[in-house]
């Protein structure tokens, strides 16, 4: 990424429209990972734990310990849908991946959440703001020098 090109990311954020085009409040929370989180965990057949609503998983971690379930990944992207000449269309419908680490058990944990609403996204903001929170808190000691790290090349 070259020093004074703008990604789809920070063009999205300037223009309050997600990566795919259509308008979005929590832009932010649309990210292009340099690379992909697994779904599964390569050592156990219990992960991805997958939930129907945001809710739903809310209702579960929202309020949980940020060390024994810590996020350190999470995806967001739109669901797709077409309309009547068959071009893809938003649907204000979103489908999210967190990923936590369980630290004290060592087990790296995928969640699909299936049905994000767009009204629900500020939620989901909160909630993961929180767990960026912590992880700056665990990486303090590096966080004072951040220079060049939008320079490197992906």
């Amino acid at each position: 990424m070259k020093k004074n090109e703008e990604t789809k990311i920070e063009e999205a954020a300037r223009t309050k429209q997600n990566p795919n085009g259509s308008d979005l409040s929590c832009c932010a929370l649309f990210a292009e990972h340099p690379y992909y989180a697994s779904e599964n965990n390569y050592y156990s057949t219990e992960w991805p734990c997958k939930w129907e609503s945001l809710e739903d998983f809310l209702d579960e971690f929202e309020d949980s310990d940020l060390d024994m379930n810590q996020v350190f990944r999470f995806d967001i992207t739109e669901v797709m849908g077409e309309d009547e000449e068959g071009n893809e269309i938003p649907t204000g419908r979103y489908q999210a991946q967190v990923v936590m680490i369980l630290q004290r058990k060592g087990i790296y944990a995928p969640h699909i959440i299936n049905d994000v609403e767009r009204c629900q996204l500020p939620r989901l903001e909160n909630y993961l703001a929180r767990h960026w929170d912590n992880l700056r808190l665990i990486w303090a000691p590096f966080s004072a020098n951040t220079e060049g790290l939008r320079e490197r090349e992906l």
